[in-house]
């Protein structure tokens, strides 16, 4: 990333559909999430905090969310900047029987040693890119800046709460 403190860097060359590491720590529900991300930011910490949305094939059946809270007890995948322009994705997948799933960095774009890892904080939210610069007091005016620095960077990123 363009400008960032930490960062994930490949050991070796990496092909796309390579799955890097999970984005582990503790599982929480939304309003638990909400409450260590107020915390955490009067306290001036970061957050590390995932919410993934899963949606099942029968549209009759409702959203799955599941919120990963790895500011403590985290892996290393805490640690992937954001970029507008990923080389990862996150790829919930579960075995049979498994109730939560597994959270797992996944290439997008063959990466050589030492290149960067991210993945994009907004989900690759290709449409989201396209809207119009929020209004004052819109849902979506909680943009942040983004300091990405892709060609196609969008100049912001969103900062869901989960």
């Amino acid at each position: 990333a363009a400008r960032s403190c930490w960062g994930l860097v490949a050991g070796e060359d990496l092909e796309a559909g390579t799955a890097v590491c999970a984005y582990t720590g503790d599982v929480v529900s939304r309003a638990a999430a909400r409450a260590r991300e107020d915390a955490d930011h009067a306290a001036g910490r970061p957050t590390y905090i995932l919410a993934v949305v899963e949606h099942s094939r029968d549209a009759s059946l409702p959203a799955w969310r599941t919120v990963i809270d790895a500011t403590d007890r985290g892996g290393v995948a805490r640690f992937a900047n954001h970029s507008c322009e990923p080389t990862c994705d996150v790829v919930a997948a579960r075995a049979r029987y498994q109730l939560l799933p597994t959270l797992s960095l996944v290439v997008v774009a063959d990466v050589v040693k030492g290149g960067e890892l991210t993945f994009d904080y907004a989900g690759l939210a290709a449409a989201a890119a396209a809207d119009p610069p929020p209004a004052p007091g819109d849902v979506e005016a909680s943009r942040t800046r983004c300091w990405c620095g892709a060609r196609s960077c969008r100049g912001w990123l969103l900062r869901h709460r989960a």
